[in-house]
């Protein structure tokens, strides 16, 4: 770890001491299991008792939302991973998070809905004010033996209008800062369209979706809200750390998107893609790279245009460079289920 970031993390540790009051819970992200392994994730933060309703006004929203990116996070705290009358731990990093791979083989569910499962999760050494540990249940999806290919799409400007291609991004920062899960708004039909996608040629809703988003982590229980409050399927998510990053660290925060969408295809290896993304930020190279090392996966790349016509074109000439590429440059969400 470099000398800055540890400055910075002490400086953070310092602060936090002087304003913790506030009790620590244990919030898991929705995960996935493979046949061969289940992928546990989440963070341990302080509870900032933020709850987000249509009538709040916009000085609401915007203290909230500053509540939720000033995070205080619990580094090295351990966790204990309950599943199955077995007991698994780990132990969170200096940001607060904890990611655990379970080495637990499953067979493929063969039903007519997607299945969840749960395990409890616990911060054992995080005692509230009766002395009982911080707990939480921990949702991961199955791996479905009826799956037809699984979804994989980003969220900003693709899933949810941010207006991050305004101008200085000020349009993005304003819709963060001052909105809330209720008034966020979804591209028209998404939500629809995700359904639909979800079922195989059966009719039985078994095809997955996962997301990747270059948001910060803090806001992932605002964005799964605004998922569930506009009808839109929940699915396992990839968000990012923000923070000073350096060297291998930055690397990695810069290619996010690339890097667990590999992960993806490495752990489903016998499965097939959908590739959804938009115009904005750079997701139609990231899904050409992903195409040109495992073409025989990826069904369809679908790219939502831009307000700009100049990133629509690099799009268009990324798309007559690559013809066996399976691109498709949509206006709307309901051409993704026209090109299917």
């Amino acid at each position: 770890m470099s000398f800055l970031k540890r400055a910075w993390l002490d400086i953070k540790d310092n602060i936090q001491e002087w304003t913790d009051n506030d009790e620590v819970c244990v919030r898991p992200y929705l995960s996935y299991a493979t046949r061969e392994k289940i992928i546990i994730r989440g963070r341990v933060l302080e509870n900032e008792g933020v709850v987000s309703i249509e009538e709040n006004t916009v000085w609401d929203n915007f203290v909230q939302t500053i509540r939720m990116l000033e995070s205080d996070e619990k580094k090295n705290t351990q966790i204990l991973i309950e599943y199955e009358d077995k007991i698994f731990t780990t132990q969170t990093d200096d940001e607060g998070y904890f990611y655990s791979e379970i080495y637990h083989s499953h067979q493929e569910v063969d039903t007519d809905q997607l299945v969840w499962k749960t395990v409890n999760v616990t911060a054992t050494e995080e005692l509230n004010e009766t002395g009982v540990a911080s707990t939480a249940k921990a949702q991961f999806l199955l791996p479905h033996a009826r799956t037809e290919f699984i979804i994989v799409s980003d969220i900003d400007d693709t899933v949810i209008e941010t207006g991050v291609n305004s101008f200085l991004k000020l349009e993005a920062i304003f819709k963060t800062l001052f909105k809330n899960h209720q008034t966020r708004t979804p591209f028209d039909g998404i939500a629809e369209v995700f359904h639909k996608l979800q079922h195989n040629s059966n009719g039985q809703q078994v095809n997955p979706v996962f997301y990747l988003s270059n948001s910060p982590w803090n806001l992932y229980h605002m964005i799964k809200s605004m998922f569930k409050f506009r009808d839109i399927p929940l699915g396992p998510m990839f968000l990012r750390d923000f923070g000073i990053k350096f060297g291998k660290e930055r690397i990695k925060f810069n290619q996010h998107k690339k890097i667990n969408l590999e992960r993806l295809m490495l752990d489903f290896h016998d499965k097939i893609f959908v590739l959804i993304g938009d115009a904005t930020e750079k997701d139609a190279p990231i899904y050409l790279e992903i195409y040109n090392k495992f073409p025989s996966r990826v069904k369809k790349i679908f790219i939502r245009a831009s307000s700009k016509e100049r990133q629509n074109e690099e799009i268009r000439n990324l798309i007559a460079q690559n013809p066996n590429a399976p691109f498709h440059l949509i206006t709307h969400s309901d051409e993704i289920l026209l090109n299917m």
